[in-house]
């Protein structure tokens, strides 16, 4: 599987919150998980199929009027003992992929102008995203003031949303601070040209 085989913890962490279709995964991990975890329909069918046919998850018909069947899926025992035994098991370190730290790194191809619009452009993007994470933190705070959810899980969501925000922040600090030191450079160097 996909992901160093984390595809299949994925699929049996939203299902151990009850019974979902492959379309319905998809979607929650869209709504949810989607900010710093993706998954796509190709990964997700054959890694239901794969915990079916080994027992972590379970699998129902549904008949639908004027519709084709949809089959849902559960977790079994087995599902949860396995998905609990990986959630207490040693991290393991993967590189993380960042596209900007990635255009920095070769930089000194580009003019320092055109890095500092690189690092202008990531910053309204971050300041983009960082006003959903706070629209999504109040839609949780006021979600819990209704009681219309367990506050366990909310306190879940709210510790990975103040993770996405405080990442965020890092990266807006760093960017200005990468232009900061851009601009210095700019100013020595003539016109600003490729170093």
């Amino acid at each position: 599987m996909a992901r160093n085989g984390k595809t299949q913890y994925v699929l049996l962490g939203l299902i151990a919150t009850g019974p979902k279709t492959g379309y319905e995964i998809k979607q929650t991990i869209e709504r949810s998980i989607g900010y710093f975890w993706q998954e796509s329909y190709g990964q997700i069918y054959p890694a239901l199929h794969t915990l079916t046919g080994k027992k972590y998850i379970s699998k129902k018909t549904v008949p639908q009027d004027g519709r084709p069947d949809k089959i849902v899926y559960s977790i079994t025992k087995t599902g949860i003992a396995y998905f609990k035994a990986w959630l207490v098991s040693p991290l393991q370190a993967s590189p993380q992929r960042n596209e900007l730290l990635l255009r920095i790194f070769f930089g000194p191809v580009l003019d320092i102008a055109e890095n500092i619009q690189l690092l202008e452009n990531h910053m309204q993007e971050a300041a983009k995203l960082y006003r959903t994470f706070l629209q999504i933190r109040t839609a949780i705070t006021e979600n819990c003031a209704i009681d219309s959810g367990p506050v366990e899980n909310s306190m879940y969501s709210m510790l990975t949303l103040d993770y996405g925000i405080m990442s965020l922040e890092m990266e807006v600090a760093w960017a200005q601070k990468a232009i900061k030191q851009l601009q210095h450079t700019q100013n020595k160097t003539p016109g600003g040209k490729k170093l």
